[in-house]
């Protein structure tokens, strides 16, 4: 097998989901095959936590799906498909990803083992993604107040007779 037949594009749904652990999500991805023997064919099957994507149900049948990039900064899509299915994005997957679908809040899954997933109902939707990363916010901010602090103390220091 080729490697360029192995690449996906930067966005795909797929209509199946596994539940794996990191372990087996990683094997899966290295050897093309589940824990049960079974080949994993990423075209139409997404690994998951078993936390993750709670509301979803496997479809049994997949539709054609068209996915249209949106022009943005940040990764944006209109989904377009008669099922259900989760829109796998090669993004890697950060706790600070935000999501939503047509206006609505979201959360955002990790699947494939580092990549972003959601959970997309049938029909046509617009899904934007965003990184809101609060903890680094708050860490620059604390920072900043340190280092206001430390300028603080050596203007003192200095004018001090």
């Amino acid at each position: 097998v080729c490697s360029s037949d192995l690449a996906r594009p930067r966005a795909w749904c797929a209509t199946r989901l596994v539940r794996a652990d990191d372990g087996d999500a990683r094997d899966a991805i290295r050897t093309g095959t589940l824990k049960g023997g079974a080949p994993f064919e990423a075209a139409t099957t997404v690994l998951a936590d078993r936390d993750a994507l709670t509301e979803w149900t496997d479809v049994s049948t997949s539709a054609p799906t068209r996915i249209t990039p949106q022009p943005s900064t940040l990764p944006s899509y209109r989904v377009e498909s008669a099922t259900p299915c989760v829109l796998v994005l090669s993004e890697v997957f950060y706790p600070w990803w935000r999501a939503t679908l047509d206006g609505r809040t979201v959360v955002p899954a990790r699947v494939n083992h580092t990549m972003v997933g959601v959970a997309v109902p049938a029909g046509t939707h617009d899904i934007r993604l965003s990184l809101r990363p609060v903890s680094l916010w708050t860490g620059a901010a604390l920072s900043g107040v340190s280092v206001m602090g430390w300028l603080f103390l050596v203007v003192a220091a200095i004018r001090r007779p």
